[in-house]
Protein backbone atom coordinates (compact mmCIF):
# COMPACT_ATOMS: atom_id res chain seq x y z
CA UNK A 1 0.00 0.00 0.00
CA UNK A 2 1.37 3.29 -1.02
CA UNK A 3 0.89 6.37 1.21
CA UNK A 4 0.54 9.68 -0.33
CA UNK A 5 2.77 12.42 1.07
CA UNK A 6 1.34 15.88 1.33
CA UNK A 7 3.32 18.71 -0.10
CA UNK A 8 4.72 21.15 2.51
CA UNK A 9 3.94 24.01 0.15
CA UNK A 10 0.39 24.86 1.44
CA UNK A 11 1.67 24.95 5.02
CA UNK A 12 4.59 27.19 4.03
CA UNK A 13 2.28 29.53 2.12
CA UNK A 14 -0.09 29.77 5.08
CA UNK A 15 2.80 30.64 7.42
CA UNK A 16 4.12 33.23 4.96
CA UNK A 17 0.70 34.84 4.69
CA UNK A 18 0.40 35.00 8.49
CA UNK A 19 3.84 36.64 8.70
CA UNK A 20 2.88 39.25 6.10
CA UNK A 21 -0.36 39.92 7.95
CA UNK A 22 1.46 40.30 11.28
CA UNK A 23 3.97 42.73 9.77
CA UNK A 24 1.27 44.81 8.11
CA UNK A 25 -0.71 45.03 11.36
CA UNK A 26 2.42 45.94 13.35
CA UNK A 27 3.68 48.46 10.80
CA UNK A 28 1.82 51.44 12.33
CA UNK A 29 3.40 50.73 15.73
CA UNK A 30 6.85 50.66 14.12
CA UNK A 31 6.14 54.09 12.65
CA UNK A 32 5.04 55.54 15.99
CA UNK A 33 8.00 53.91 17.74
CA UNK A 34 10.30 55.79 15.36
CA UNK A 35 8.95 59.10 16.67
CA UNK A 36 9.53 58.08 20.31
CA UNK A 37 12.80 59.29 21.80
CA UNK A 38 14.34 58.27 25.11
CA UNK A 39 17.13 60.33 26.59
CA UNK A 40 19.15 59.20 29.57
CA UNK A 41 21.03 61.70 31.70
CA UNK A 42 23.21 61.10 34.73
CA UNK A 43 21.75 63.03 37.65
CA UNK A 44 23.81 61.69 40.54
CA UNK A 45 27.08 59.91 41.24
CA UNK A 46 28.45 58.19 44.31
CA UNK A 47 25.58 55.73 44.71
CA UNK A 48 26.18 52.13 45.83
CA UNK A 49 24.25 49.62 43.69
CA UNK A 50 20.92 51.46 43.40
CA UNK A 51 17.95 49.09 43.11
CA UNK A 52 15.01 51.51 42.93
CA UNK A 53 14.07 55.16 42.53
CA UNK A 54 10.67 56.32 43.74
CA UNK A 55 8.72 59.36 44.92
CA UNK A 56 6.74 59.58 48.17
CA UNK A 57 3.91 61.58 46.63
CA UNK A 58 4.08 64.01 49.53
CA UNK A 59 4.51 67.18 47.49
CA UNK A 60 8.20 67.63 48.30
CA UNK A 61 9.41 66.49 44.86
CA UNK A 62 12.01 64.28 46.47
CA UNK A 63 13.30 61.15 44.77
CA UNK A 64 14.26 58.30 47.07
CA UNK A 65 17.09 56.11 45.83
CA UNK A 66 17.26 52.65 47.39
CA UNK A 67 20.75 51.18 47.64
CA UNK A 68 21.30 47.43 47.87
CA UNK A 69 23.63 47.76 50.85
CA UNK A 70 20.74 48.88 53.09
CA UNK A 71 20.53 52.63 52.65
CA UNK A 72 18.08 55.08 51.10
CA UNK A 73 19.34 58.39 49.74
CA UNK A 74 17.34 61.51 48.81
CA UNK A 75 17.69 63.43 45.56
CA UNK A 76 16.03 66.84 45.55
CA UNK A 77 16.43 70.17 43.74
CA UNK A 78 19.06 68.78 41.37
CA UNK A 79 21.35 67.33 44.03
CA UNK A 80 21.91 64.23 46.12
CA UNK A 81 21.36 65.19 49.76
CA UNK A 82 24.15 64.38 52.21
CA UNK A 83 23.55 61.54 54.65
CA UNK A 84 20.86 58.91 54.56
CA UNK A 85 17.09 58.96 54.72
CA UNK A 86 17.36 55.41 56.05
CA UNK A 87 20.36 53.29 57.03
CA UNK A 88 19.74 49.67 58.02
CA UNK A 89 23.09 48.26 56.83
CA UNK A 90 23.52 46.52 60.17
CA UNK A 91 20.60 44.16 59.53
CA UNK A 92 20.76 43.77 55.74
CA UNK A 93 22.62 40.97 53.96
CA UNK A 94 23.71 42.39 50.61
CA UNK A 95 25.66 39.69 48.81
CA UNK A 96 24.57 38.25 45.47
CA UNK A 97 20.89 38.96 44.89
CA UNK A 98 20.28 39.92 48.51
CA UNK A 99 19.97 43.39 49.97
CA UNK A 100 17.55 46.27 50.39
CA UNK A 101 15.47 45.70 47.27
CA UNK A 102 12.27 47.71 47.54
CA UNK A 103 10.54 50.70 49.06
CA UNK A 104 6.88 51.68 49.06
CA UNK A 105 5.28 54.68 50.69
CA UNK A 106 1.88 54.49 52.37
CA UNK A 107 -0.76 56.34 50.31
CA UNK A 108 -1.16 58.74 53.27
CA UNK A 109 2.60 59.14 53.80
CA UNK A 110 2.26 62.93 53.90
CA UNK A 111 0.27 62.66 57.14
CA UNK A 112 1.13 59.28 58.70
CA UNK A 113 4.85 59.12 57.68
CA UNK A 114 4.66 55.34 57.11
CA UNK A 115 6.77 53.44 54.61
CA UNK A 116 7.51 49.81 53.83
CA UNK A 117 10.83 48.23 52.86
CA UNK A 118 11.65 44.85 51.36
CA UNK A 119 15.06 43.41 52.20
CA UNK A 120 17.09 40.31 52.93
CA UNK A 121 17.97 40.13 56.62
CA UNK A 122 21.31 38.83 57.89
CA UNK A 123 20.82 35.08 58.03
CA UNK A 124 18.90 35.01 54.74
CA UNK A 125 15.30 35.74 55.77
CA UNK A 126 13.29 37.86 53.32
CA UNK A 127 11.49 40.61 55.24
CA UNK A 128 8.89 43.28 54.58
CA UNK A 129 8.91 45.80 57.42
CA UNK A 130 6.97 48.94 58.25
CA UNK A 131 8.83 52.02 59.43
CA UNK A 132 7.92 55.61 60.24
CA UNK A 133 9.85 58.81 59.81
CA UNK A 134 10.41 61.72 62.13
CA UNK A 135 7.74 64.44 62.20
CA UNK A 136 9.48 66.41 59.43
CA UNK A 137 9.71 63.30 57.24
CA UNK A 138 13.42 63.80 56.75
CA UNK A 139 14.71 60.49 58.10
CA UNK A 140 13.46 57.08 59.21
CA UNK A 141 13.39 55.87 62.80
CA UNK A 142 15.37 52.65 62.25
CA UNK A 143 15.17 51.64 65.91
CA UNK A 144 11.54 50.50 65.62
CA UNK A 145 11.11 48.15 62.66
CA UNK A 146 7.78 46.41 62.48
CA UNK A 147 8.25 43.22 60.42
CA UNK A 148 5.05 42.38 58.60
CA UNK A 149 6.26 39.38 56.59
CA UNK A 150 9.25 37.16 57.24
CA UNK A 151 9.99 34.31 54.85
Amino acid sequence: MRTRRRSPRPRFLAMAMLAVLAISVAAPSFASAASFRLVLARIATGLASPTQVTNAGDGTNRLFIVEKRGTIRVYQAGALKPGYFMDIRGIVADSGEQGLLGLAFHPDFETNRTLFVYYTRNGGDIVVSRYTTNAAGTNVDETVPRPLVVI
